[in-house]
């Protein structure tokens, strides 16, 4: 039920509680929309709540409210065994707050205001047997905060669907099966491999940047499986691919892998000399009647002791690719001796089959991990993809919108608890070991210079630069009859507005400042800076120097904040100024006791502020001027010189 305030304004409060399992608790991996809601309106006395920043240069902070609820009856008690909700009374449970308007027509309009989740339960006894729970909730950046990312590797490579996949996870040790299709270390799409010989080693720790499966350790004479491939599983186009680490520095070369029987066999090795370990592949050529082999040796140094990415593409595309580098085609060769013969033509960590100029005369100690196998060549941008993610690196070139789905996806946030714009600014390739989910969120926020906050009904709300410039005002406010009033409103000029040097620099990228000396000779120097942008592109940094030297280099007379009461407006002026949201542009007009010309700006809302009574409901906005969208030169997104297009 809802509680009636005043002039056909109604305000809702409401409890996800459940005695079910995990139901209407954070809705990690569901739907926001699946919540079942308990209303408690009839025990709230009073409420507030707060979203948004107060400066518009500021990053979103975790909007938060607080809720005074009655409990003379211990229903708000978690110790109270009697409570009807028992058992619910924990933390993080989801609370939502709607209020609802009858226009002047009549319809009625339910519109949230605040979405969270409960801290606690705090007690309060008073006197005279009154008793209060005040419940302070957060939203959900509160979580994100709490959220550290997880790793990114198994996602990828689980949708991407490989023809097999080795993964090294059986405790202390590692045993592939006499029948490798049951072997719990492999994964399939949809190909079946049999005739493994049982084969002992121990498990490791991985080697890919937040993963808790492991890796197998090999030492002389231990191979990680020796068995039967047939053909068939292999596509005319495959590739291999792992991770390997390795230390060993004597001038030998040590096996990696052999796959593959004649013409469609590849093998590759780490050969030392003199200290420096490079990986060799040999690569069989389908579109040679010879035996000639391809021989590819790669220029990254790999007996370091740290985890490198190896991939080998046969077929149509042949190639070696370490840490996404490719490697180059030294030579090609000839076996001259086949080495195993019989039905075997799969090693892991041993020699190979053939003997070859390069041949290895050792089997490999170290650490090997997800061993995979492809029925189709990678391409360069998967190889690198994939290095990327295995290194705990977000992959370069993604859109701020699409950096921000792959991080809600990671932390499984419902697919209904998103309104994404579509970004202008590309990210590079950023680091996530060790990140929570709302600094990887906030990078975006700034590499895009828009604006990424908590909705009001759960959703992660992203507005970009071109949303800016595309919203028209959605409200008026004034001091005259026919525009929405307000009764407080701070007007100010202040040189914490100023900034006449500013710099901008991104992450691994040039450094830009910008000085108007005019304002400086006037104001004294006053500095701003916005630094480690992990935007890709130098041209952007230089014009959001530019940009943000225009807007900030004189002071201005700005509208800070105002506030009002519903009470008193007519139904659509209330149910306007309830539908205002963060980002919205909004004019506000001023006549100082009528002396003199109008003030009259154009603002763009950055919080919002809502107490409400038993009788009342005030609403405070925090603004700044409504910026514009800005050129960026020769950026195919932003701007684009010698054409008939330029960007907005």
């Amino acid at each position: 039920m809802s509680a009636l305030l005043f002039d056909d304004v109604n305000c809702t409060v409401e409890i996800g509680f459940s005695t079910t399992s995990g139901a209407n608790t954070v809705p990690i991996g569901g739907f926001i929309a699946d919540i079942v809601w308990t209303d408690v309106t009839a025990y709230v006395r009073s409420l507030s709540f707060s979203r948004g920043r107060s400066n518009e240069l500021d990053t979103f902070q975790t909007g938060s409210a607080s809720v005074v609820l009655s409990n003379a009856d211990r229903r708000f008690d978690p110790s109270y065994a009697s409570s009807p909700y028992n058992g619910a009374l924990t933390p993080l449970r989801p609370v939502q707050i709607t209020v609802s308007n009858s226009d002047d027509f009549g319809s009625t309009t339910i519109t949230p205001v605040f979405f969270g989740f409960v801290d606690g339960w705090p007690q309060t006894y008073e006197t005279f047997g009154d008793a209060t729970v005040t419940i302070n909730a957060s939203d959900p950046f509160k979580v994100f905060n709490q959220l550290t990312l997880p790793g990114l590797w198994e996602d990828t490579i689980a949708g991407e669907y490989p023809l097999a996949w080795l993964r090294f996870n059986d405790g202390d040790t590692f045993t592939l099966n006499d029948e490798g299709s049951t072997s719990s270390d492999w994964r399939w799409s949809d190909a079946t491999v049999s005739g493994f010989s049982r084969v002992q080693g121990k498990s490791v720790a991985g080697l890919i940047v937040d993963d808790s499966n492991q890796a197998g350790e090999f030492t002389d004479g231990i191979q990680a499986f020796s068995g039967f491939w047939s053909n068939e599983l292999l596509a005319y186009d495959y590739s291999v691919e792992f991770w390997f680490q390795s230390t060993q520095g004597e001038s030998e070369s040590y096996g990696l892998c052999s796959i593959g029987t004649g013409q469609n066999a590849v093998w590759a090795q780490m050969a030392s000399y003199l200290g420096y370990g490079v990986v060799q592949a040999c690569i069989g050529n389908p579109f040679s009647l010879s035996s000639t082999f391809d021989v590819y040796t790669s220029s990254v140094l790999v007996n370091d002791g740290k985890p490198h990415h190896v991939v080998i593409n046969y077929g149509t595309t042949p190639g070696l690719y370490v840490d996404g580098v490719a490697a180059t085609k030294t030579a090609d060769d000839v076996p001259t001796e086949y080495v195993f013969g019989g039905a075997e033509s799969g090693v892991l960590g041993g020699s190979t089959y053939y003997t070859f100029t390069y041949k290895n005369s050792r089997t490999f100690n170290g650490t090997i991990d997800e061993f995979l196998i492809w029925d189709h060549n990678l391409t360069t941008g998967t190889i690198g993809d994939h290095y990327a993610l295995g290194t705990g690196t977000f992959a370069a070139g993604e859109r701020t919108d699409q950096r921000i789905t792959r991080i809600l996806d990671l932390v499984e946030w419902p697919s209904d608890g998103r309104e994404l714009g579509v970004g202008l600014s590309t990210m590079q390739g950023a680091r996530t070991q060790g990140k929570t989910a709302l600094a990887a969120l906030q990078e975006c926020e700034a590499a895009e210079q828009g604006m990424l906050f908590s909705g009001t009904a759960g959703t992660v709300e992203f507005r970009t630069r071109d949303d800016f410039a595309q919203l028209t005002v959605q409200t008026t406010f004034g001091d005259s009859g026919s525009e929405i009033g307000y009764q407080d409103i701070s007007i100010e000029q202040s040189d914490a507005d100023i900034a006449n040097r500013v710099t901008v620099s991104r992450a691994n990228g040039a450094t830009y400042t910008r000085n108007d000396l005019t304002s400086q000779g006037q104001y004294f120097v006053r500095s701003l800076e916005v630094t480690d942008l992990e935007s890709d592109s130098d041209q952007f940094c230089e014009q959001l120097a530019i940009d943000l030297l225009r807007r900030y280099k004189s002071p201005q007379n700005r509208i800070r904040s105002l506030s009002g009461t519903l009470r008193g407006k007519t139904g659509s002026q209330k149910q306007s100024v309830l539908s205002l949201l963060i980002g919205d542009k909004v004019t506000v007009k001023r006549r100082p006791q009528s002396v003199g010309s109008a003030i009259s700006q154009t603002l763009q809302i950055q919080s919002v502020r809502g107490e409400i009574g038993a009788d009342n409901m005030i609403l405070s906005f925090d603004l700044a001027p409504a910026p514009t969208q800005f050129f960026v030169l020769d950026d195919s997104t932003n701007g684009v010189l010698d054409t008939s297009r330029l960007g907005l």
